[in-house]
């Protein structure tokens, strides 16, 4: 219909049908989480790993990316990888199958805090300690975190995408060229900055960098 497209946060599988994509670092985020965990556990050790939706770009492009990691040390043993939906009780229900089937977890790849913190959830209703976990910037799981001290690493998925993606739509109208992909960086967070960004007074289901 002539009618200019903007996709954001999910592609469309021909990109001809759109003018620009604005996303995440997908790729750069699970390829981090990754390295964080491999580094933790000193390139050796079980992992799980749990990811957002099956099918959707996001959720793909960081597990792929981040098996790219895992398949780079050998030391490395995937035991179960499953969907979560990026819901956290799906998370924290099939992270508590997982400890009753696997007697040693070491370390747990999730591309998201949503998942991450059921998974969190199931090892502390269990009385268990919570091996190295990763994620992104959900403020649960960062709560999680800060209570119990834990181990995690997370990468963040800033809600700047909707800013940004507005912005390229305005351009589009103007007659102003604009790329054809849009990536919006992301924070790290790890142990050594944790406090400076964590706001204990926003709410658990905020995603801390806008």
């Amino acid at each position: 219909a002539g009618v200019p497209v903007v996709t954001l946060d999910r592609d469309v599988a021909d990109p001809t049908h759109r003018v620009s994509y604005v996303q995440g670092d997908n790729c750069l985020m699970g390829t981090n989480q990754a390295t964080w965990l491999v580094e933790q556990l000193g390139g050796e050790g079980q992992i799980v790993e749990l990811s957002g939706a099956a099918g959707a770009s996001p959720a793909e492009e960081r597990l792929r990316c981040a098996n790219e990691v895992f398949a780079q040390n050998p030391g490395i043993e995937i035991l179960q990888q499953a969907y979560t939906g990026w819901s956290p009780t799906e998370g924290q229900n099939i992270m508590a199958n997982w400890i009753t089937l696997y007697p040693e977890i070491d370390g747990i790849w999730s591309d998201a805090g949503l998942q991450g913190s059921g998974a969190v959830e199931a090892y502390l209703v269990a009385g268990l300690p919570v091996p190295p976990i990763t994620g992104e910037d959900f403020q649960r799981f960062l709560h999680q975190w800060v209570d119990n001290d834990l181990s995690i690493y997370t990468y963040s998925f800033s809600t700047r995408q909707g800013y940004e993606a507005v912005q390229v739509a305005l351009d589009i109208l103007r007659g102003t060229s604009v790329p054809t992909e849009l990536r919006v960086p992301g924070l790290e967070i790890t142990s050594a900055n944790l406090m400076e960004i964590y706001n204990p007074n926003l709410p658990d289901e905020a995603i801390v960098d806008a």
